[in-house]
């Protein structure tokens, strides 16, 4: 996704980007893109002082999604840290971005509105959730240590590491890591690499602040060139590198 609004960084890592999603990042027709990522996220859509929780999970293909004048407080988790809010595996979340929860245990959403309502500011609500849902309870969604270790090697590494040097890193066969990120995660190594990588790309390229050539961003993020770059980010996004 693509945020219009960076708070802080929370100094424990576990929340990846919060933002918040309205009218301002959206086209004249209240529409806005989403391209592939490997992350899990919960989203506070606000509507006074009422609010309605949702969960999504990793994307992996390029969708438009309406948000006309809604405002949507969306908290995306780094991989393996989202809290285990409710009854949902892993697979459930992916390619969902909007599963509605109607309760979290330990959290009043009547509660919760009020608090939002009350903020000044979308950075006061932002920080508010954060602290609701990092004390949400200690445990994870992603259950397995082994895969929790895989997966902050690969947020580490943004991606640019082969399934085979995990392998050797965590003394685990190619087929175990499948296994566990399938079930885990709900992605292939595959995909959750490749994932990242255009992730971490899409960042560089927004985030620049004096041209970046190609082959650069491309070797940067773990592509195997250019022209291997340019051919996934057509897959996944529609779009060109140079269109960021």
């Amino acid at each position: 996704m693509l945020p219009a609004d960076f708070p802080p960084s929370r100094p424990d890592g576990t929340v990846e980007k919060a933002w918040l999603l309205a009218r301002g990042v959206c086209d004249e027709t209240g529409h806005f893109d989403v391209f592939p990522d490997a992350n899990f996220g919960i989203g506070v859509r606000l509507a006074g002082t009422r609010c309605r929780v949702i969960a999504g999970g990793p994307i992996t293909r390029r969708f438009r999604t309406y948000i006309g004048d809604s405002e949507i407080y969306w908290l995306r988790f780094r991989p393996g840290k989202l809290p285990r809010l409710a009854d949902v595996s892993p697979r459930d979340l992916v390619d969902k971005p909007g599963i509605s929860l109607d309760r979290i245990p330990g959290i009043d959403f009547d509660e919760l509105g009020e608090r939002l309502a009350a903020a000044a500011c979308a950075d006061e609500r932002l920080r508010i959730l954060d602290g609701v849902f990092r004390e949400a309870g200690p445990a994870l969604l992603c259950q397995d240590r082994r895969c929790r270790r895989i997966l902050e090697m690969v947020d580490t590494m943004d991606g640019g590491i082969r399934v085979e040097d995990l392998s050797r890193e965590f003394g685990l066969s190619t087929r175990s890591i499948r296994r566990l990120l399938q079930e885990q995660v709900g992605l292939s190594p595959k995909q959750l690499l490749l994932n990242v990588r255009l992730q971490r790309a899409i960042e560089r390229l927004r985030q620049r602040t004096q041209p970046l050539r190609l082959a650069e961003c491309a070797s940067e993020c773990g592509f195997a060139d250019q022209s291997h770059m340019i051919k996934d980010f057509r897959k996944l996004t529609g779009r060109l590198p140079s269109s960021f």
